[in-house]
């Protein structure tokens, strides 16, 4: 059977690679998960917001989802270490609908249980520690802001709370770092777990044609993976 357009550019670009690197792709690629996602909610600090991403790109988390309702969010390459070329950031900014409302809406409708990070446990809420969130749907994770935290409009759209549990006089990590704990702990639990974490074939397919495309950036990839 002939191979179809995309199969065939697959197989032109990954041609061009060492076995080195191929090998890399692939094991990178076999690892990768849409079950555990995160959303950053108006973050300002592009350190912060870096490190975000770079802890989710080494954890393998594909997805991360941008709420841009005050702060528009950019990466600082040196701390992001060439992370933002190999995730897939979503960013919501829409002038006509409230970004965190459109954002939610559309992870509720892709199956997701949202929940939302807080410092501390909180009362009369479903609310789990970090090593207690249940692993039986996709997981979306949500960071508010440095200096205001969850907005209120996100309290309303969330299904759980999490906290990290603290054991000394702070009340709480920075940011990036609460996301560090939080995306290698959820993942080593959803690695270990009987789910069918990873991407489907097709997924991968296309995951692959843009990295390829941003390996050799020659080749041009309009597409929106």
């Amino acid at each position: 059977m002939k191979k179809n357009v995309l199969d065939q550019k697959i197989d032109h670009l990954i041609s061009l690679l060492t076995e080195n690197r191929k090998k890399k792709f692939f094991n990178i690629l076999n690892n990768r998960t849409r079950y555990l996602t995160i959303v950053l909610e108006d973050i300002y600090d592009p350190h912060n917001g870096s490190a975000c991403i770079r802890s989710c790109e080494a954890n393998g988390i594909h997805d991360i989802y941008v709420i841009e309702r005050n702060h528009t969010f950019s990466l600082k390459e040196g701390t992001a270490m060439g992370a933002g070329k190999w995730v897939n950031i979503i960013k919501f900014n829409s002038k006509e609908k409230d970004p965190s409302i459109e954002c939610f809406e559309y992870l509720q409708n892709k199956g997701y249980t949202i929940y939302g990070m807080s410092p501390y446990f909180i009362k009369h809420k479903n609310n789990y520690s970090l090593e207690e969130v249940p692993l039986h749907t996709p997981i979306a994770l949500v960071f508010g802001s440095e200096l205001n935290g969850l907005s209120e409009i996100t309290k309303q759209y969330l299904n759980h709370f999490v906290y990290i549990p603290m054991y000394g006089f702070v009340e709480s990590y920075n940011i990036s770092v609460s996301c560090a704990i939080a995306v290698y702990s959820l993942r080593h639990k959803i690695m270990n777990s009987n789910l069918s974490w990873w991407l489907s074939e097709t997924e991968k397919k296309e995951i692959l044609y843009k990295w390829l495309s941003k390996e050799f950036p020659f080749f041009d990839s309009k597409d929106n993976i």
